[in-house]
C-alpha cells in the first residue's frame, strides 16, 4: 500500500462514474416496474408454493452449537499459535492472512456441519433452498432484487455515518494488511460471508421460524376445523420432487422469469392475497394471517432480520441499514423458500461495499 495515497488515476475515475450510472439506471428500471405491480395490487415477487422445513427446534440448537465449537476451537487454535496478539495483527501481514484464512475455513466448516446435519435428519436439498430447475431464474431474481435494494441500504449508511461513528475492522486490514490479506478478506467478505449467512439465517432460522408460525397460528383454527370433517380430508402435500416440479407464478423481479402455472391445492402452500375464509379453514389451507395479525411469514422476517443485524454491533451505524437489509432478503426467502435469490443480493452488496472500500482507503487523501 502506498502511504502517499495517490491520487485516482483518470480511466478508473470514469470507469468508476459509468460503473456508478449503470447502477442507479438499472435501479430506476426496477424501481418502476416494482411500482407499476404494487399499483396493480401484484406482490412484487410472486408467492410460490412449498412445504415447511421437516427441522425442529432440537436440530437447530445442534446446528447452532456445532457452529460455535467449530468457530471456538478456530479462536483456540489461533492463541496457540500466536498468543493473545490480536493487536499486533493487523500491523502483520502474515499472521493477517492467517488469521482471515483460518476464519473463513471454520465458516465454511461451521455451516457445512450444520447442513450435514439437517441432511441426516431427513432435509432435501429442496428443503435446503436450493433448485436446480430455478438457478438461472433466481440469478436473474436476485440481481434485479439487488438493485431494487442497494441505492436505499447505501443512502442509509452514508445519512447515519454523519451521526453516528463507527469503524470496521476491514478497513484496518484495507490499510496495512498487505495485498494477500486483502485478497482473502476480498473472498471471505464477498463469497464465505454471504454463503453461510444465507443458508444460517435465511434457510436454517427463518425457515424454522415460518414453520413454527404457521403451526402457532393455525392452533386456533383447530377445534374448529375438526367439526367440519365431514368435508373430507385435506388436500395431500406436495412431495418434494412434486414441489420443485409444480409450475409456479412468475416473480415481479425481473421480467423473464417461469411462466405462471395453475394453482395447486396445497396445505403447505402460502396464503392468497384474499383473506382466510371459512371455506379454506374448512379445506386445511393455512391462514392468511400470522402470529400478532401481520401476514403469515411477516414475524419471522423481523426476527430473523433483528439477529442477523445484531450480530453486526459494534460497527457504528452498520446495524441499521444491515437490519432494512435483511429484510427484503427475508422477504425474498419467504416468497420464494430459495437460498439463491437472497445469496445473489448479497453476494453483490457485499462486493460493491468492499470494492468502495478499497478505493476510499486507497486514494483518500492523506
Amino acid at each position: 500500500m502506498d502511504a502517499a495515497n495517490p491520487s485516482i488515476p483518470p480511466a478508473l475515475l470514469v470507469l468508476a462514474l459509468l460503473g456508478l450510472l449503470a447502477l442507479l439506471a438499472g435501479s430506476v428500471a426496477v424501481w418502476v416496474r416494482a411500482l407499476v405491480r404494487i399499483s396493480r395490487g401484484e406482490p412484487m415477487v410472486a408467492r410460490q408454493p412449498h412445504r415447511p422445513v421437516p427441522w425442529g427446534a432440537l436440530e437447530l440448537l445442534l446446528c447452532a452449537a456445532i457452529y460455535i465449537l467449530v468457530l471456538a476451537a478456530a479462536s483456540s487454535l489461533l492463541r496457540r499459535l500466536h498468543g493473545d496478539a490480536g493487536e499486533q495483527a493487523a500491523s502483520d501481514p502474515a499472521r493477517l492472512a492467517e488469521i482471515v484464512t483460518l476464519n473463513a475455513l471454520a465458516t465454511l466448516a461451521g455451516t457445512a456441519c450444520a447442513v450435514a446435519v439437517l441432511r441426516l435428519r431427513g432435509a432435501t436439498w429442496q428443503d435446503l433452498g436450493l433448485a436446480r430447475s430455478t438457478l438461472l431464474a433466481d440469478c436473474r431474481l436476485g440481481l434485479a432484487a439487488f438493485l431494487f435494494i442497494a441505492p436505499g441500504v447505501y443512502a442509509l449508511q452514508f445519512l447515519l455515518s454523519l451521526f453516528i461513528e463507527g469503524h470496521h475492522p476491514l478497513i484496518d486490514m484495507v490499510q496495512g494488511g498487505g495485498t494477500t490479506a486483502l485478497l482473502l478478506a476480498a473472498v471471505s467478505a464477498i463469497l464465505v460471508a454471504p454463503l453461510c449467512e444465507e443458508w444460517l439465517f435465511r434457510v436454517m432460522f427463518q425457515g424454522w421460524l415460518q414453520k413454527l408460525e404457521l403451526l402457532l397460528a393455525s392452533v386456533p383454527r383447530a377445534a374448529g376445523g375438526a367439526s367440519q370433517s365431514a368435508a373430507g380430508p385435506p388436500p395431500t402435500p406436495l412431495s418434494d420432487d412434486a414441489a420443485t416440479q409444480a409450475p409456479v407464478a412468475s416473480p415481479a423481479l425481473p421480467p423473464s422469469l417461469p411462466a405462471a402455472g395453475e394453482d395447486q391445492e396445497n396445505p403447505h402452500s402460502p396464503p392468497s392475497a384474499q383473506p382466510t375464509t371459512s371455506a379454506e379453514a374448512k379445506a386445511g389451507l393455512p391462514p392468511a394471517r400470522g402470529l400478532l395479525g401481520l401476514p403469515l411469514g411477516t414475524l419471522p422476517i423481523l426476527m430473523s432480520a433483528a439477529v442477523f443485524s445484531l450480530l453486526h454491533s459494534g460497527q457504528g451505524p452498520a446495524p441499521i441499514p444491515l437490519f432494512v437489509f435483511a429484510l427484503c432478503l427475508g422477504y425474498l426467502y419467504r416468497q420464494t423458500h430459495r437460498l439463491m435469490p437472497s445469496l445473489v443480493v448479497h453476494l453483490c452488496l457485499n462486493s460493491l461495499s468492499m470494492l468502495m472500500l478499497c478505493l476510499m482507503v486507497l486514494y483518500a487523501p492523506a
